[in-house]
């Protein structure tokens, strides 16, 4: 199946990867993920951020499991062979590489589901409806096909190395039809769940976890909701939370919940000088997801990233 192609995140000029914010937002990112030991590192979208922030990590002598989830079956395979040719296999240790086709159950499920979101979505800028009928349609002809041919399923993927014998890297597909920006998938909980299962086990162990998240991808309210719930459960639990993207209004009952919570202007230039935003909204789209009729590339930058840090993590350094 097919899923829409992601934003490139490698300069032109130099050939190396880069995030896809802007360059102050990136060294900021950088700097505190060096400058404090994390258990975990989780990035929820993977692309020029994965490669870049992982050789920050492995440059300060970083020890830690860095997981990154992506929905882009195209741009996880390319993140694995990125990976294996950026490091000699000396470099590699315990590889597994993983890939398989959805359970039909999960197949039904996806075509059969209702829209997940919590959020009123205007008329028209829906996704999921489109989907289930892509993957759902002829129906009479449709879903015996992907009963009886597995290979005409959606793929779904892992992979794993220990780099250097210091960083755990996890890179985790979780497939989904469409971008998923607003929770509406059938299946959400699946991408936002599953690269938290490692980290769930130790918490609920009662042993310290202190973790990062860089958001920049999937439904990020929902994925902040998540995070911010475990924060309020166990105590053993120090998070800090990067947030891109984060000027959406759709975002703000989550970020309420941590008053000491704060957004970082961006330049809206990346690392090789391109802009970040350039398009202006307006219209419904522009009300649901700032709540104005009309906001120009400025205004977002204004609030690129929310960045939280938790009290534990505090006291800890």
């Amino acid at each position: 199946m097919e899923t829409t192609s992601p934003r490139k995140h490698k300069s032109h000029s130099t050939g190396e990867y880069f995030p896809f914010v802007s360059a102050n937002i990136c060294r900021f990112i950088t700097e505190q993920l060096v400058q404090h030991d994390y258990d975990f590192v989780i990035e929820y979208g993977s692309g020029g951020s994965t490669i870049y922030y992982l050789q920050a990590l492995l440059e300060a002598q970083k020890r830690c499991v860095f997981t990154s989830v992506e929905y882009n079956p195209d741009w996880f395979h390319k993140m694995v062979k990125t990976i294996q040719a950026m490091w000699p296999q000396d470099a590699l240790a315990s590889e597994k590489h993983e890939r398989h086709p959805w359970p039909f159950d999960k197949c039904k499920r996806y075509i059969h589901g209702r829209n997940a979101s919590r959020l009123e979505i205007p008329e028209g800028m829906g996704r999921l409806k489109k989907a289930q009928e892509k993957m759902g349609g002829l129906w009479s002809f449709r879903l015996p096909l992907l009963r009886f041919f597995p290979n005409c399923r959606p793929i779904d993927g892992f992979y794993s190395a220990s780099i250097k014998n210091s960083i755990d890297m996890q890179l985790i597909l979780r497939t989904e039809l469409f971008k998923d920006q607003y929770g509406e998938s059938p299946i959400r909980e699946e991408y936002v769940q599953n690269p938290l299962k490692p980290l769930q086990s130790r918490i609920d162990a009662q042993k310290e976890v202190s973790a990062a998240f860089l958001i920049d991808g999937g439904p990020r309210g929902d994925i902040l909701k998540t995070i911010l719930d475990l924060d309020d459960q166990y105590t053993c639990f120090r998070p800090t939370v990067f947030m891109c993207d984060a000027n959406k209004v759709i975002y703000a009952n989550q970020m309420k919940r941590r008053p000491k919570g704060v957004f970082v202007d961006g330049s809206n230039q990346t690392i090789d000088g391109s802009p970040l935003y350039t398009r202006k909204l307006s219209g419904a789209k522009a009300r649901f997801l700032h709540d104005a009729e009309h906001v120009d590339p400025s205004s977002q930058a204004k609030k690129e990233l929310w960045f939280y840090r938790s009290n534990a993590m505090e006291e800890k350094t």
